[in-house]
């Protein structure tokens, strides 16, 4: 989830600085990624519990964290 919230993410970015038209874009990605979060932390959540969550999030910072020190443009 995390490889796909970061990569959509990376995209809308991408499309931000090339087109004129990219705030409608922008924020039409921002929801789509966080639809995407919410849906599956909800599926998690009801199937996995606590522990299901825990290794969810677990998972997103690690590849926040590999893509932060591979320095593949997003910094935070």
């Amino acid at each position: 989830m995390g490889l796909a919230y970061l990569g959509l993410l990376w995209i809308s970015v991408k499309k931000f600085t090339q087109n004129a038209q990219s705030i409608f874009q922008t924020v039409f990605g921002f929801f789509i990624r966080l639809a995407l979060i919410g849906i599956s932390l909800i599926y998690i959540a009801k199937w996995f519990q606590f522990q299901g969550v825990l290794i969810y999030l677990l998972g997103f910072f690690i590849v926040k964290k590999i893509v932060q020190r591979k320095n593949y443009g997003y910094h935070s």
